[in-house]
């Protein structure tokens, strides 16, 4: 995260270091002015809780999953399909995305908006699974094409 020389900076040396370096570092997100700090946090959780938990436990799994454990994109597209795949399909979550105003792709918004007021979540997931495929298929043909470009090089 901070890299080697500044990890073992801060370990041998037991040195605190400040706000501002931590941010510079990437050791923190965000610096709040002094006396703040409560109401930053407050604010924060609450931009959290607007959207539907089970979909942030699934995109946090996937990218954790894409960014330690995947091999390369088609690895981390199929985790990231079949561990939210069942998360999309619930009624729920449809519904609280268009309530929550979850912004996201705005065709994928607009799609939920219709199937929730349809009552149609099934097409959803249709659709969700032929544009996840058209994605991959996508990513394999341009990997294949440069595979073919370093061979003929």
């Amino acid at each position: 995260m901070v890299g080697l020389s500044r990890a073992l900076d801060l370990i041998l040396t037991g040195r605190a270091i400040k706000a501002k370096e931590a941010y510079e570092w990437g050791l923190a997100n965000r610096v709040v002015a002094c006396g703040t700090a409560l109401g930053q946090a407050i604010t924060l959780a609450t931009s959290f809780v607007k959207f539907p938990q089970v979909c942030l436990q699934a995109d946090r799994t996937s990218l954790y999953h894409a960014a330690f454990s995947s091999c390369n994109i088609d690895d981390a597209l199929l985790f990231e399909w079949e561990n939210a795949k069942y998360v999309i399909q619930m009624k729920d979550v449809c519904e609280s995305a268009v309530v929550g105003n979850v912004k996201r792709d705005a065709l994928w918004n607009e799609q939920v908006k219709e199937a929730v007021k349809k009552k149609h979540t099934n097409k959803i997931a249709v659709n969700f699974e032929t544009e996840h495929k058209r994605l991959c298929d996508m990513y394999k043909e341009k990997r294949m094409n440069a595979k073919k470009e370093v061979k003929e090089s």
